[in-house]
């Protein structure tokens, strides 16, 4: 079977790296089949975990000055979660979680990826009856498909995946992992895409898509990137008739099927240029 590596969920500096290695690999490919390379575009895009993904690639090119390698058109990016600490604060605030499988998928990749700011225990993260029922190894051992998980982790906590959220005290350990705890709101703040404050501020056009009413990805996400990085570079779209995470991932990759990833708008709506 080999090692499973654990993944850095969310964790945008590692993601940016592992997609762009992946893009240099295509055009080796691409150079061995006797095509050439050099002068490709490279459209950016992903949905949820791909949207915080598409957005860490066009801020690593813009920061390490990788744009004469990579040609970056444009970038795509649908519901993703740009604040993970904005999340934590919300499961705490909300007491619950809908989709409680992200818990240990956050503390497990950034565990891994800020081994020297997470110092405690994996474990120690976790609340007792979460170690009871063997979540960590659950999720370490990437043998089901994530919604699968998800309802196998409410259902090993007693809840009812038909009822409603889990409640967050089953599954975390507030005491090493609320907002004040020290440590871990450090790793919160590393994995941080939406703050101008941070330095990043976009210079390759980038468009925001997501539902008002995401039942996954709260849309808040959407709002603190708008609020942090909105200038003449960036667009903000609002889905309005649909409910479900899932449903609006349809519409963004019916609207990726249909070229609407080439398209560069004003801030008006307007079609300023398509690639």
């Amino acid at each position: 079977e080999g090692n499973i590596v654990d993944h850095p969920y969310c964790v945008p500096s590692i993601t940016a790296v592992h997609c762009l290695d992946m893009v240099r690999a295509a055009k080796e490919y691409l150079s061995s089949m006797d095509m050439e390379t050099d002068d490709l575009k490279l459209y950016n895009q992903g949905y949820s975990q791909g949207g915080i993904s598409s957005l860490a690639v066009a801020r690593y090119i813009q920061e390490h000055n990788l744009q004469s390698e990579f040609k970056l058109a444009n970038t795509y990016c649908g519901a993703g979660p740009y604040s993970i600490k904005a999340m934590q604060q919300d499961f705490i605030k909300e007491g619950a979680m809908y989709y409680p499988v992200v818990y240990p998928l956050m503390v497990i990749g950034m565990k891994k990826a800020f081994p020297d700011i997470l110092t405690e225990n994996l474990e120690d993260y976790f609340a007792p009856e979460a170690i009871e029922a063997k979540i960590i190894e659950k999720v370490k051992a990437k043998n089901e498909f994530i919604f699968v998980l998800n309802d196998e982790i409410i259902e090993a906590l007693d809840g009812d995946p038909d009822e409603g959220p889990l409640d967050i005290s089953k599954i975390m350990n507030k005491e090493v992992s609320t907002p004040g705890a020290k440590l871990y709101n450090q790793a919160l703040k590393a994995a941080e895409l939406c703050e101008m404050a941070s330095g990043w501020n976009p210079e390759s056009y980038v468009h925001f898509v997501h539902g008002r009413n995401d039942d996954i990805v709260p849309y808040f996400n959407f709002e603190l990137a708008e609020k942090g990085l909105k200038n003449e570079k960036t667009f903000f779209e609002t889905y309005e008739l649909l409910s479900t995470h899932a449903a609006n991932a349809g519409l963004f990759y019916m609207q990726s099927f249909l070229g609407e990833y080439k398209n560069i708008y004003d801030s008006d709506g307007n079609i300023i240029n398509s690639n």
